[in-house]
């Protein structure tokens, strides 16, 4: 079977997910299915943030709105850190040092969101339309390839004990 020889030095989380190598040579099927792993976080997670930023916007009407909407991205966010570790990227690796990368990329999304509309819409007079839509697919598309490469990436098992030269056998 392909990718049926894993090797201990692998970056990888399991045999089926890379080659000796210990690159992500993840088969299409397997992208494709974390892909929509990817989305259906996504989705959920902003459904959750919308139905409790309406919640707590009822329910606390004496908090300003963007106090609601704070506590509830607060929220969604931690259940999306939650779910593309365990579900999305299936990753055992460790909150100390994954967490920290997870809020890193979450905080670049939300500056790049906020950085389209104000150079494209505010300053340079586009349409609304235009940043909002590069957004939408720039955003999300950026904040996968963070959070498979750079958040939820193991480092080298033996990295420090093992060579580039040395011999397998």
């Amino acid at each position: 079977a392909p990718n049926a020889t894993f090797s201990a030095g692998s970056t990888c989380r399991s045999v089926s997910d890379c080659s000796p190598s210990g690159r992500h040579d993840v088969p299409v099927s397997r992208q494709f299915a974390q892909i929509v792993r990817f989305g259906v976080v996504g989705l959920c997670a902003t459904v959750l943030y919308v139905t409790l930023a309406f919640f707590f916007a009822t329910t606390f009407s004496r908090w300003p709105s963007a106090f609601s909407a704070f506590a509830a991205y607060v929220v969604a966010g931690l259940f999306s850190y939650l779910a593309h570790k365990l579900f999305t990227f299936a990753s055992d690796g460790d909150h100390a040092r994954e967490a920290p990368r997870f809020v890193a990329v979450s905080a670049a999304g939300f500056g790049l969101a906020a950085l389209l509309p104000l150079v494209l819409h505010d300053v340079m007079g586009l349409s609304l339309a235009i940043p909002v839509l590069l957004t939408a697919v720039i955003v999300p598309v950026m904040n996968f390839v963070a959070l498979r490469w750079f958040v939820f990436r193991r480092p080298a098992a033996n990295a420090t004990a093992s060579s580039p030269g040395a011999a397998s056998g």
